[in-house]
């Protein structure tokens, strides 16, 4: 008998992802390679096989779903008037949220592009939820950073494109902690003291557990046991209980108006948030 699923995952996307899990079967694991972190997947137990993108003539619209606040309104107006298809863009604030969404809706979304992170590519394909790119249909592909394709979670670039990077960081109030922090494990043990009850976290699984492995100095693509389990009580035990919230776009709204005193963020999203405070 495998052994149960554990998710940590804000309120939300656990009730969403336990519903799916348990009212159509749908089955779940993969370990994620970017950071040995456990994620979990929905897909029916048939899954079917990805198909092939075709070209054929545009549409009067692009449904793009997205992280919030990650595309230029000018950039999509200009489409439009080059292009003509109005640009329809909704967000979700983490990779689960996107998974549960697309899993409800059985192929019936209406989206025609999803910007997941990039571990999650793989097992998305694997469980029918992406459909093969063609790379004839986009001439630009050839123009790209050789950095930025073949990576290691599509590395033929059959179902995705590189559209944005960042690094993860954090960022904290001085008027709270007077001291300098310059590591991650001076993260942690602010967490645990000046900002005990005012430490947001991103809502995603790899650079959450990433704050473990990067403390603790151990390799964030461990696949040991030992690690991934200390990883998980370091998380529930000693870190939860100084979390005061999860959100992926802190730049909106917890940096600007200071409603957190430590804060882990992507630093685009920091930049964004620093610039409105």
């Amino acid at each position: 008998m495998a052994p149960p699923v554990r998710v940590l995952a804000n309120g939300a996307s656990a009730r969403k992802i336990r519903s799916e899990l348990t009212r159509r079967g749908f089955l779940a694991t993969a370990l994620a390679a970017s950071g040995a972190v456990l994620f979990t997947a929905c897909a029916p137990q048939q899954a079917s096989a990805a198909s092939d993108a075709h070209g054929g003539p545009l549409e009067d619209k692009l449904s793009i779903y997205t992280w919030s606040d990650y595309d230029d309104p000018k950039n999509l107006s200009a489409f439009t008037k080059k292009s003509g298809p109005k640009v329809v863009v909704d967000a979700f604030n983490s990779n689960e949220e996107l998974i549960a969404k697309l899993v409800a809706a059985r192929g019936t979304s209406g989206y025609d592009i999803v910007v997941p992170s990039g571990l999650f590519i793989l097992p998305m394909a694997e469980n029918g939820l992406l459909e093969r790119i063609n790379l004839d249909l986009i001439p630009n592909f050839a123009t790209m950073n050789p950095n930025f394709i073949h990576r290691s979670f599509d590395p033929k670039n059959e179902y995705s494109i590189c559209k944005a990077w960042g690094t993860t960081g954090f960022v904290y109030d001085k008027t709270v902690i007077s001291r300098e922090l310059t590591s991650w494990a001076d993260f942690v043990d602010a967490a645990q003291n000046e900002a005990s009850g005012r430490t947001a976290v991103l809502d995603d699984p790899a650079p959450l557990c990433g704050i473990y492995f990067w403390s603790h100095d151990i390799d964030w693509n461990t696949t040991e046991k030992k690690h991934l389990d200390a990883c998980e009580s370091f998380l529930t035990t000693q870190l939860a209980p100084h979390i005061t919230t999860f959100d992926s776009a802190p730049g909106g709204q917890i940096i600007p108006q200071a409603s957190a005193a430590l804060v882990q963020s992507y630093s685009g999203d920091a930049r964004t948030g620093m610039a409105a405070s």
